[in-house]
């Protein structure tokens, strides 16, 4: 999803990732949360599932990304 980063101006991506592993199988669909050209995040980072809650909530959504 494409998402309004509050009190900037700017836009991030929320989504769903679902990559393959080292054996070509589906590793299961995660997290992440990406800032165009600069940094990306993951279920992995500190303090993600609450960034999460806190950033990428439907009131901030601004369209879905698939035409990305």
């Amino acid at each position: 999803y494409l998402v309004s980063m509050h009190g900037t101006g700017g836009v991030l991506f929320c989504g769903h990732v679902n990559a393959k592993n080292g054996m070509g199988g589906y590793t299961g669909y995660r997290k992440f949360i990406a800032v165009p050209g600069a940094q990306a995040w993951t279920e992995d980072t500190e303090g993600f599932a609450e960034t999460w809650n806190d950033i990428c909530r439907p009131s901030r959504v601004l369209r879905p990304a698939a035409g990305f």
